[in-house]
């Protein structure tokens, strides 16, 4: 994924399409995850084994902070004053 590119994220019956701004590394609990920031605020961690698809379905998988990054292969961190819908 590059700069400009964007996702459309998934939750229940909503639907929004974001563009990535920027993307750096994060170790989590000895796990590499690249974080996709994007133009709302919101955080994408994807797992760097993880192929990230076009679409990507957020529910169970949104966090308020990185303490709760616990394997999985992606979650998204909203932006509280662009909150849901995305």
């Amino acid at each position: 994924m590059q700069i400009g590119d964007s996702i459309k994220f998934i939750y229940d019956s909503f639907c929004s399409e974001l563009i990535m701004v920027s993307h750096s590394e994060l170790v989590c609990n000895g796990q590499k995850y690249i974080n996709y920031n994007m133009h709302t605020g919101h955080i994408l961690y994807v797992k760097d084994t993880f192929s990230l698809p076009q679409e990507i379905d957020i529910k169970d998988h949104l966090i308020d902070s990185v303490k709760e990054i616990n394997g999985g292969d992606y979650y998204l961190k909203i932006n509280k004053t662009h909150a849901l819908p995305l």
